[in-house]
């Protein structure tokens, strides 16, 4: 004798399947400048900015510094990045950025030049990081030891910059970059940060 219908009672229907749709993969196509393929945009300053961006010749992770496009044509900005990729492409130092590629625009484009992009934290992270360690009691002299190393690679490399006659005027934490493996890297001069000795 079949059991009586509770009126809560669900009646279930059948599963309908679902329908598959085929959806054909698109490529992302980056913007790109020459042979370097632009990725994200990894700092910005007062006229520039800075790309992370891929070397498809050399299939590497590189930094591209170019003009922010907010500031439209800029013709004494453009100028500037020129002499400063020059400047800081002779500054051949462990402790300062290498500059690979300047590519001074044409039809129309703007200049941009390409350096090595560095994985690390900046010495203002390091030096906050160590400031907090110290309040809780955390730190030993080798912590500080480590620092005043760094701070003696940055002396190196600002005494080589002034034995070629350049001056870096926006020397701050955040633009010496410590990298992973210990690199100690003077970065960013800036687009008004040179004064130079150099033709």
């Amino acid at each position: 004798k079949p059991e009586p219908k509770r009126p809560d009672a669900k009646v279930e229907q059948p599963i309908r399947p679902v329908r598959q749709v085929s959806l054909d993969t698109v490529a992302y196509a980056g913007e790109s400048r020459s042979h370097y393929t632009l990725s994200r945009v990894h700092g910005k300053g007062g006229l520039g900015q800075v790309w992370l961006a891929i070397d498809g010749q050399l299939n590497r992770e590189v930094a591209l510094k170019e003009i922010r496009p907010d500031k439209g044509e800029n013709t004494e900005g453009s100028a500037r990045l020129i002499k400063e990729a020059q400047i800081t492409g002779q500054l051949e130092h462990p402790n300062i950025i290498p500059v690979y590629e300047l590519e001074r625009g044409k039809d129309g484009e703007t200049p941009f030049y390409t350096m090595r992009f560095l994985r690390g934290r900046t010495l203002k992270e390091r030096i906050d990081e160590y400031h907090k360690l110290r309040q809780a009691g955390q730190t030993d002299r080798l912590e500080l030891r480590q620092l005043l190393s760094i701070f003696v690679g940055v002396c190196n490399a600002l005494a080589y910059a002034h034995s070629r006659g350049v001056v870096h005027r926006d020397l701050k934490p955040h633009n010496v970059m410590l990298g992973d493996f210990g690199e100690v890297i003077v970065i960013d001069c800036g687009i008004e940060a040179i004064d130079d000795g150099l033709a």
